[in-house]
């Protein structure tokens, strides 16, 4: 899970290449902290340079390794929405890199 705990680590070119260059992987989920419900504390909730960082890290990914990592924060924009309701068309993931390329 992704915190105000260090990730850093998890998103390294090693960690990386171990496991979609070695251990063969398609894609990633990552579970962002998510600060809901009664007994929620944001101390756990990430900065937002932390949160910037990982969102440019993850695409990219994407754009340059053509990885997929999912996280419901950040990965909207490769469903063109919510990746939870995601369009069965795969034509959408190819449209949402390119925006994302266009715009970063």
């Amino acid at each position: 899970m992704a915190s105000l705990f260090p990730f850093f680590p998890l998103f390294s070119d090693e960690v990386i290449d171990f496991y979609f260059d070695e251990m063969k992987a398609n894609f990633a989920w990552v579970f962002s902290y998510m600060p809901i419900g009664r007994s929620f504390t944001l101390e756990l909730l990430p900065p937002p340079e932390q949160r910037l960082w990982m969102w440019r890290r993850f695409w990219k990914l994407v754009r340059k390794r053509r990885i997929y990592i999912a996280d419901f924060w950040k990965s909207g924009t490769a469903s063109l929405g919510c990746i939870a309701a995601a369009l069965q068309d795969p034509a959408c993931f190819q449209g949402s890199v390119a925006y994302n390329k266009a715009v970063a």
